[in-house]
């Protein structure tokens, strides 16, 4: 494969994989908009096996050469991400942000951080946040790295919801004659008709509130990609 598969409205679908579940950190502004470079994937123990970087070789290379960050280039040289440079890079993006009055402090391996003010921001100090990731390299280096270790086989978005799909109708969780489509219209939210929603299919069961709560389902639905 030769592109990196990414997708906002794929998160709950791919975030869960059980090749590997990782969490999602965020921060939000005083009026409301997302922190792109404050939503890389987290995997403080985990790093991208041989494997995964042989199948995102074509996306380092292409990454690296026609990137006009110099970080990125220089971290790429090599085709690999290591934990030194993942650690320089996040350093790069604290000391971005804060020249716009924003703390961060780089958790782990500075996949993630966390935000002074509880992530409380004004609208131009999110707007200078966003460009520090995308300014830095942040961005880019930890997107790459976060997608290696989640899926490291590159599949897209439809080969992962497919998967996750599968798994919940081996395991007795989801309609045996839900399609793809259906699938993914219930996981993005779009009400499929006589499907219902992700809540009454398989919310139910993770959330702890809920009288359908099951522990059991729940561990299942997450180990299938569909938390």
């Amino acid at each position: 494969m030769n592109k990196m598969n990414t997708s906002s409205a794929g998160v709950r679908l791919i975030a869960g994989l059980a090749i590997a579940v990782l969490a999602l950190g965020g921060c939000s502004s005083g009026n409301g908009d997302d922190n792109g470079a404050s939503n890389a994937a987290s995997s403080a123990s985990k790093a991208p096996s041989e494997y995964a970087y042989q199948q995102y070789a074509d996306v380092i290379a292409s990454l690296r050469d026609t990137s006009t960050i110099e970080a990125v280039k220089q971290i790429l040289a090599d085709g690999r991400i290591s934990e030194s440079e993942l650690a320089q890079i996040a350093t790069d993006y604290q000391q971005c942000v804060a020249k716009a009055g924003v703390t961060w402090t780089p958790d782990g391996n500075g996949l993630t951080g966390t935000w002074g003010n509880g992530g409380m921001m004004t609208g131009d100090q999110s707007q200078d946040v966003h460009e520090c990731g995308a300014d830095t390299g942040y961005d880019d280096i930890t997107g790459l790295y976060g997608e290696m270790v989640w899926n490291p086989d590159n599949l897209s978005i439809e080969e992962l919801n497919a998967q996750s799909l599968q798994c919940l109708k081996d395991h007795g969780l989801i309609d045996e004659g839900m399609s793809d489509q259906e699938y993914e219209d219930m996981v993005e939210g779009v009400e499929p008709g006589a499907n219902g929603t992700y809540e009454d299919y398989l919310g139910r069961y993770l959330d702890e509130s809920s009288p359908d709560y099951d522990a059991g389902k729940a561990a299942q639905i997450t180990a299938c990609g569909a938390a």
